[in-house]
């Protein structure tokens, strides 16, 4: 479970550092709203794992938080290959 913790926070901070890099880029100005909100999406999500393994009460959501952080993830990077598809 810690491993799964540290690879969603590492996923997070990718995505974070990724689109500092990326969006310098005129090309990806046009989703850059949504590459700025999906990154910290992905954090909250990150962290309402986190607080479902600790809180009690919260357990019974924990497959749904980790299911959400996953679809954030994936729209994260569906934009960002889509951006980059239009690159070449």
């Amino acid at each position: 479970m810690i491993l799964a913790i540290f690879n969603f926070g590492g996923l997070v901070w990718a995505a974070r550092g990724l689109w500092t890099n990326l969006s310098h880029y005129p090309s990806f100005q046009d989703a850059e709203s949504l590459l700025t909100i999906v990154p910290w999406v992905m954090f909250w999500f990150v962290i309402a794992v986190v607080l479902a393994l600790i809180i009690p009460r919260l357990k019974n959501f924990f497959g749904l938080f980790e299911r959400l952080f996953l679809l954030s993830t994936y729209v994260w990077l569906f934009v960002v290959s889509i951006e980059l598809a239009r690159l070449g």
